[in-house]
């Protein structure tokens, strides 16, 4: 026998995985370690004579320890002539406690004890975890929506997509750093995604890592060290301004056009687009409205609900989608009050007669009863059409707001409060555009120079 095998030399070799590469050398993977027929390795080691069964044995306990002080968060005391130790209830709720007279049958047990535990994680893959990954999202944000979201992009990049095909067929645990990387970019390249694109993409397997290490299945989550190099994504340019707001005089002309309409189609819905040129809230927002959220005396409107999608999810399929009025907000902001101006108070009196003198018309405390948002945009559009002006969205009345509020010398965070927005960069970067036409800059220019 060579004597240069023996106690921890002859761990570090039997340690090794089954590619032969210790595992903290894997890449930087860490993989799940898989014990599965190192106990036949090592009596096969012994009738070969290439080891004595005492330092057999030594190698193994040493093994089972290192296996067990990577998952055990107990001590082990020795007390009484016996040892003793907790376990974690199945149920996950508490722990209870274990004894036994030698203590090398008590780290026989724990050993046991996670290996059925933890090791059919090792060999899991994508598709094996992602109902399950699905529940531990959804308990995140608590919002279908989001989830059906995030659903189809795993058809569409991962189910659906040839480039994902190792990733999918490789167990979490044995994916390198290098499988991650090498995939995300192919995605990158194939359909030319910008950071955030490709951000909603990995979202899966980067938070089914998160989940595993929830789980104390892995230590760490290993896309958390990968770095992708910004220069690879499609740069987002900003849109030109005639294209994302509405000029003063367009807004004039649709505000009017808007009444005009209510009144020959004796439909009140026209008049929510008034609401949102002078109060910037979201469509969601303004469907959502009650009469009893705007407060005269104050002048401003509270927004604390949403008109948004309503999922279901049953037995692995998706219902039908339709739209809701939901107690919370976008991303679960917090409610707020809306400073408006009286043109405004004045347009909700409006429609309030013309539903009082509607045939039959019941009081309601909802404004507006409207199967989904589109309803709004296509009123919107014929309005446009109607006036000869380019089509732009309700979601461009918002960003007029805003972007009108700016360019009037408004203060940055009383805007992004009354846009609703967590950060001031959201305000600036994605919400405000110039609200003069060239020619008036022009002007400007020329009146200077």
């Amino acid at each position: 026998m060579d004597e240069s095998v023996t106690g921890a030399s002859f761990f570090r070799i039997y340690s090794m995985n089954n590619k032969g590469i210790p595992e903290e050398q894997n890449n930087g993977s860490r993989n799940v370690t898989n014990l599965q027929g190192k106990d036949e390795l090592l009596d096969l080691i012994i009738k070969e004579g290439i080891i004595s069964e005492s330092e057999a044995l030594k190698a193994d306990d040493m093994r089972k320890r290192d296996y067990i002080k990577k998952h055990h968060k107990y001590a082990i005391n020795h007390s009484d002539g016996r040892w003793f130790t907790y376990l974690p209830k199945k149920n996950g709720s508490g722990r209870k406690r274990f004894a036994r007279t030698r203590e090398e049958d008590l780290i026989d047990y724990l050993y046991r004890f996670y290996r059925e535990m933890y090791e059919p994680y090792s060999e899991k893959k994508i598709p094996d975890l992602y109902d399950e990954w699905l529940k531990y999202k959804f308990i995140q944000t608590n919002r279908l929506n989001t989830v059906h979201r995030i659903d189809t992009d795993y058809k569409r990049y991962y189910v659906n997509e040839p480039l994902s095909k190792k990733i999918m067929s490789t167990p979490l645990t044995k994916l390198t750093r290098f499988d991650i990387k090498e995939w995300g970019y192919s995605l990158v390249d194939k359909y030319d995604l910008t950071r955030r694109c490709f951000g909603n993409i990995t979202v899966i397997i980067k938070q089914m890592y998160d989940m595993l290490v929830d789980k104390e299945i892995i230590s760490f989550n290993p896309f958390s060290g990968i770095r992708f190099d910004s220069r690879r994504f499609r740069s987002v340019v900003k849109k030109p301004a005639d294209t994302q707001i509405f000029y003063a005089d367009e807004l004039e002309d649709i505000i009017e056009m808007s009444s005009k309409l209510a009144h020959e189609t004796n439909d009140e819905t026209f008049l929510g687009i008034p609401i949102l040129i002078y109060s910037g809230i979201r469509i969601g927002e303004m469907l959502a409205l009650n009469y009893e959220d705007f407060d005269r005396g104050r002048g401003s409107v509270m927004i604390s609900k949403s008109f948004c999608v309503d999922d279901t999810y049953e037995d692995g399929k998706w219902g039908k989608r339709k739209y809701v009025v939901s107690d919370h907000l976008k991303k679960n902001a917090e409610a707020r009050e809306v400073a408006i101006p009286d043109k405004c108070f004045s347009v909700v009196d409006e429609i309030r007669k013309m539903q009082a003198v509607k045939e039959g018309a019941m009081p309601r405390g909802q404004i507006f009863m409207v199967r989904t948002p589109a309803v709004v945009s296509h009123k919107l559009y014929r309005i446009c059409d109607r006036l000869h002006i380019r089509r732009r969205s309700p979601h461009k009345l918002r960003k007029t707001y805003i972007s009108t509020l700016l360019n009037h010398g408004a203060d940055p965070d009383f805007v992004r409060e009354q846009a609703g927005h967590r950060e001031l960069q959201t305000t600036f970067n994605s919400y405000t555009y110039s609200t003069q036409r060239f020619s008036e800059k022009r002007r400007f220019i020329e009146s200077i120079l």
